[in-house]
């Protein structure tokens, strides 16, 4: 920026962040005069969101579910990385799918917290996030791996989301980026899987590649996005 000529404005857009994404997008289509494609995606976005978001606004606070969100990929089994309220996106995609981060009110923004914190929380929900899937893999053992470790973690075989099967992981395509209505949904899914019977994250996804991402790339066969899959 300092070696730019004079005059010239540098604009800065995150894009990851739920809470700016939207209104970042229609700047992006006003400064590159594609306003009509930004219309098409904000169309598509706030049609799932808006969704998700009326449903959940009717659920109680206290019935919401406490939710680990874990940095996967860590191979310590005394301190897990978590997210919290600084860190944006993974956090504020748990809130506004209904869930409440446990972690959320932590200093940092990538903690590190005591396995035995974690117990002593007994969250009902753990969402780790990964880098080991993506679009450019069919192979879903590393995932499958990662998962094991957390659900083998000591002491997890008591917490209740071990016990009631309520372990998930999600490839950091997902969450993050335009694509984060996409990462919403599985969150709602997992979360209220009978208010959220009919949603379906992978339709979602597919519609966000086919309308988007200008690639032919089926979601249903191809790439590695959550483990375990959602079954409707």
């Amino acid at each position: 920026e300092e070696k730019l000529p004079k005059g010239i404005k540098v604009i800065r857009l995150d894009f990851y962040k739920p809470e700016t994404l939207r209104e970042e997008m229609l700047k992006l289509g006003y400064l590159l005069d594609e306003e009509e494609n930004a219309s098409k995606y904000i169309k598509w976005h706030d049609k799932y969101v808006d969704e998700i978001e009326d449903k959940v606004s009717g659920i109680p606070e206290d019935a919401k579910p406490n939710v680990f969100m874990d940095k996967s990929g860590e191979e310590s089994t005394k301190v897990r990385k978590t997210y919290t309220k600084k860190s944006g996106g993974i956090s504020t995609l748990c809130e506004l799918a209904g869930g409440k981060n446990i972690a959320a009110e932590l200093e940092a923004a990538y903690p590190e917290v005591d396995l035995e914190w974690i117990l002593d929380q007994n969250p009902e929900i753990v969402v780790g996030l990964s880098n080991s899937g993506g679009y450019e893999t069919d192979d879903e053992s590393v995932m499958k791996e990662e998962y094991e470790r957390i659900i083998e973690l000591p002491g997890f075989g008591n917490i209740t989301a071990v016990e009631d099967e309520r372990v998930y992981l999600m490839d950091s395509s997902v969450p993050f980026a335009p694509g984060y209505p996409i990462g919403l949904a599985y969150n709602a899914k997992w979360f209220y899987p009978e208010e959220f019977e009919d949603l379906d994250p992978q339709a979602i996804h597919q519609e966000y590649v086919d309308k988007f991402c200008g690639i032919d790339f089926d979601v249903t066969k191809h790439g590695v996005f959550v483990y375990p899959q959602v079954t409707e």
